[in-house]
């Protein structure tokens, strides 16, 4: 499971009238990215993270190693095969 794409403010943290409009705005268009990957039926990927077992990897990498890709393509497969590809 990937992070928050706006990481949350410490608590004694302090903005202007002007990053705070920066930071709604921001927090706005992260929420419009989630929903639409989520209603394309699509994770967000995070590169240098494997998207099967979340460990570190590689930078340009999407998998750690080859079992790796084959256990989540496999698992995706039979996703698809039931119908729950897809679905938010």
């Amino acid at each position: 499971m990937t992070g928050p794409l706006i990481q949350p403010l410490e608590p004694d943290e302090r903005l202007s009238a002007e990053d705070m409009a920066s930071r709604r705005a921001d927090e706005f268009l992260a929420d419009a990215l989630a929903v639409q990957a989520r209603e394309a039926g699509h994770t967000l990927i995070q590169v240098g993270v494997c998207s099967n077992c979340a460990e570190r990897c590689h930078p340009a990498a999407v998998y750690c190693d080859a079992e790796c890709r084959t256990d989540h393509e496999g698992r995706l497969r039979v996703l698809a095969r039931q119908g729950m590809l897809g679905r938010g």
